[in-house]
């Protein structure tokens, strides 16, 4: 029965689409894929290759005929799997963006960090993930001051303003959150974005990390990161920022690294579990 479930899969995705419809050149396509497509100024069919206009019809038929398929297993396999994967993500995300609409910091934050990372389906933006996650840091979210600051710092998804990140970022690390404390050692550490190079602030907040004492721990790999800073200013003998880069090994991390720690966030359990009280 694979061979029925073919005749609706996207060309683009290769996958069952969610939100079908149907090109000038005939095919069904998954909306997102196929406006993509057209948005990247391609004028042609991505099947024939031949001139294509932008005009797409909803193809509700075909979107009913799919899930009539999947859910009575008529359709089995990886093809299905995938479809059921992705309605019980857009079923959560739905969830959530209710939530967060009816003013749920903890529910922005969880719509900020999938738009972040690219999760749950949803297309990656910077920008929609610093704009929720701005909103819960305006309610008091600590992990949403945290997002957001870091985002203002490093100009992603939005025009920078180290200052006012700055001063998100120091408020969730105060409030105890692990991923500020972490960037707040590295920038005392490496003197950046216009902090003094200070070892000993750099410690300190080093050590809220390893020691245990944050209560935001939703990102792993920091408690890590932190003790191998750590160690390499104590190794040093530093109090006082040291004469040379040589007395600490600097390390490559900038702002924009924290996207890469971010795709390790769990889709909903760990941010729930510890910003849901935020």
């Amino acid at each position: 029965m694979d061979s029925i479930a073919d005749e609706y899969v996207c060309p683009i995705t290769a996958e069952l689409p969610l939100d079908p419809v149907t090109a000038e050149d005939g095919r069904v396509y998954e909306r997102s894929a196929i406006e993509r497509w057209l948005k990247s100024g391609r004028q042609t069919s991505p099947v024939t290759n031949n001139p294509m206009g932008s005009r797409l019809l909803p193809s509700h038929q075909v979107r009913a005929s799919i899930e009539k398929l999947v859910r009575t297993g008529t359709v089995i396999g990886y093809k299905a799997d995938r479809w059921r994967e992705r309605i019980d993500n857009e079923e959560m995300v739905n969830m959530w963006r209710r939530r967060a609409d009816a003013g749920d910091a903890p529910a922005m934050v969880m719509l900020g960090t999938w738009y972040h990372c690219g999760k749950m389906g949803l297309e990656k933006s910077h920008e929609k993930g610093f704009h929720w996650c701005k909103r819960a840091a305006d309610l008091g979210s600590v992990c949403g001051q945290a997002s957001a600051g870091l985002c203002l710092v490093g100009g992603k998804g939005v025009e920078a303003n180290v200052a006012q990140g700055i001063c998100l970022v120091s408020a969730a690390a105060a409030a105890g959150a692990e991923f500020a404390a972490n960037w707040l050692g590295e920038w005392h550490a490496q003197g950046m974005y216009g902090l003094p190079k200070d070892l000993n602030q750099a410690r300190y907040w080093f050590s809220k990390v390893v020691n245990g004492s944050c209560a935001y721990t939703e990102i792993p790999g920091y408690r890590n990161r932190a003790a191998e800073r750590l160690a390499a200013i104590d190794a040093s003998g530093a109090t006082t920022a040291p004469s040379s880069s040589s007395e600490v090994e600097p390390k490559a991390y900038d702002v924009y690294e924290a996207s890469n720690l971010l795709e390790s966030i769990p889709a909903v359990d760990s941010v729930q579990r510890n910003c849901s009280f935020s």
